[in-house]
């Protein structure tokens, strides 16, 4: 049992959506008991208080009091014969929530997995709709959500081919639904070009029934009219005036100015209904109309600008020029905290060095952890920032790699660069940056070192593994956007180096693991979508042990981690009670399996069978 936040804590605040009374829908955030909490403008006249940017909590959506939370794995599924089973009692919880949305007659929908679950204002289920599945109208790993004017309700969906069926058509990564919650149609297969996304995330409507999508693979935003045909798309991946990089979140003011969250670039832009760009504002750092990782962004009655400022706990409120209003938002207590425990927040990325120390990424406090084999804290290094030696963490797997010398190799996703440290955390050297080319990165999360010193890298922006020799000079790359042999799809690549100097890489939206042999030429994949042993759902992290004979994968969709051998063959599942979303490490020293539970601050020790 955990305690539910505090009114006004959040945790890494997601989606966020307004009603016409001015009312503000938060989803609180990445810790466990997900809730969603509801903000009222404060004054006598609704209206000027939302203009001044003043708001004071109002209620919860959905359950009312702390609870164990439903597993993942057991929500509502459609299997292969086309039934449906898994638990469909829990709507007034959550379970995984994304994103949120207001329709016309002033419902509250929630993206929650798989379901869009539908409220009043206070918080009362209404009803719910949506299943896993593969079938046209199902949802695998939805993001974003909107309601139109007509009150149809648009999802993003990032899975892009049904592994069990060769499919001659692609799978749509937008549905449509009516206002009852019966499919309509969809649109949008994976790709790069017009019309076709690559990790469609937030979505939006307009005041003519355009849809418009943050296509985040492909580092713009495309606009389709009503019907899902494609009418325009505008950004490229950059820092400069109208480029974009990792765009989340979108929404439209009374113009039909198009508001964009641009992520990693900790920045919101403007442009209007034709893409045109008008003005940004936003920067990194913690102050007032500073802005970390920001994720979605919705518009008032007054035009003024809403953000989930989410690596900084808080709300934003901007006018519609940009200019800071005020915030409202703290970062929630632990529910539990031992005596001694060190202080993780939010650990993503596990790394073991030679006297079999634990290495961690403490992402929300961009920082490096080693703790001692009992989970003592023996040093830590880094800080927010982006001078050599310090971090900016992203809220998605943040990865830390280990060499045969002891050096640490940290992939600094949100400064989109490479840097190695010594044992002690003195800064040896950095390398990459924002782009496209070779030895340049876009959001880069995943790290090994081979045994030969190579550094091997995940560049998921980009659908890549490239690798550099010890020194950080590139040699190769490999990978493409698809669901192909040899491809990937999805913003992280998980990596791994096993014997024979071969290279694993987990390609998380396609649901599998692939092999490649020491050069990048594919090999072979295992696993692939379902429950089953050797099978994931949503896999986030791949690891080796030191000798690179067994392969971990932490599979969080199904609860639990599962351990393979250096070809793939499955060898043990074990079931982990918490949100597995981080990392695994065999220790096989000690004889144990660590486990990253970012949602609960901790990393959890399991003994091997």
């Amino acid at each position: 049992m955990r305690r539910r936040a505090a009114p006004g804590e959040f945790y890494n605040p997601k989606g966020i959506s307004i009603d016409r009374a001015g009312n503000i829908i938060v989803i609180g955030g990445q810790a466990r008991p997900f809730d969603v909490q509801v903000f009222q403008p404060d004054g006598e006249s609704p209206r000027e208080a939302a203009a001044a940017g003043r708001y004071v909590y109002r209620n919860d959506v959905g359950f009312p009091r702390a609870a164990l939370v439903p597993r993942f794995g057991d929500t509502l599924q459609r299997s292969s014969s086309g039934a449906i089973r898994g638990e469909g009692d829990v709507d007034i919880q959550f379970r995984w929530p994304h994103d949120s949305a207001v329709d016309p007659d002033g419902r509250v929908l929630i993206l929650d997995g798989p379901r869009i679950k539908v409220f009043d204002i206070d918080g009362n289920h209404l009803r719910s709709f949506g299943v896993t599945g593969w079938a046209e109208e199902d949802l695998i790993s939805p993001v974003g959500l909107a309601v139109g004017a007509t009150n149809r309700v648009i999802v993003t969906d990032n899975s892009s081919r049904n592994p069990h069926v060769q499919d001659e058509r692609p799978r749509d990564q937008v549905k449509v639904y009516d206002s009852s919650g019966e499919f309509q149609f969809g649109f949008g297969p994976l790709g790069t070009g017009a019309g076709q996304l690559k990790s469609p995330l937030g979505v939006a409507s307009d005041s003519n029934g355009r849809i418009i999508v943050a296509d985040q693979g492909n580092n713009r935003i495309q606009v389709f009219d009503s019907t899902g045909a494609y009418v325009l798309n505008f950004g490229q991946l950059g820092s400069a005036e109208g480029e974009l990089s990792f765009p989340f979140g979108v929404a439209v003011n009374d113009a039909d100015d198009i508001i964009v969250v641009d992520a990693g670039n900790n920045r919101i832009q403007v442009f209007d209904s034709a893409g045109r760009y008008v003005r940004q504002f936003g920067s990194l750092g913690t102050g007032d109309g500073e802005l970390n990782f920001p994720f979605h962004v919705a518009v008032d009655g007054n035009n003024n600008i809403v953000v989930a400022d989410s690596g900084n706990d808080r709300v934003q409120i901007f006018d519609q020029d940009g200019r800071y209003l005020s915030q409202f938002g703290s970062t929630r207590r632990r529910s539990v905290h031992a005596l001694g425990e060190s202080s993780l927040s939010f650990p993503i990325g596990l790394a073991l060095d030679s006297k079999r120390n634990v290495i961690v990424t403490d992402t929300r406090n961009h920082r490096v952890m080693v703790l001692d084999a009992d989970g003592a804290p023996v040093r830590q290094f880094g800080s927010l920032g982006t001078e050599p030696g310090q971090f900016h963490f992203l809220p998605i797997p943040a990865e830390v790699a280990v060499g045969g010398d002891d050096k640490i190799y940290v992939a600094d996703s949100g400064n989109q660069r490479i840097q190695v440290f010594t044992p002690e955390g003195e800064l040896l050297f950095g390398f990459g940056s924002l782009g496209q080319g070779n030895g340049t990165f876009n959001t880069p999360s995943g790290i090994a070192v081979d045994a030969e010193g190579r550094i091997i890298v995940g560049d998921g922006g980009n659908s890549l593994v490239q690798v550099f020799d010890p020194e950080g000079k590139f040699l190769f790359q490999f990978g493409e956007t698809g669901d192909g042999d040899g491809q990937f799809n999805g913003f992280h690549i998980s990596v791994a180096a096993v014997e024979g100097g071969r290279i694993v890489a987990l390609d998380q939206e396609n649901q599998r693991v692939q092999i490649f042999d020491d050069r990048g030429r594919f090999e072979r994949t295992f696993g692939t979508e379902g429950t089953e042993p050797g099978n994931f759902r949503m896999p986030v992290a791949v690891n080796a042990d030191s000798d690179g004979r067994h392969i971990v994968v932490a599979d969080p969709g199904n609860d639990r981690v599962q351990i393979f051998d250096s070809g793939g063959g499955q060898q043990q599942a074990l079931a982990v009670d918490g949100e597995t979303c981080g990392g695994a490490l065999l220790d096989t020293q000690g004889g144990r399996i660590l486990v990253a539970l970012p949602t609960n601050d901790r990393i959890q020790v399991y003994h091997m069978a």
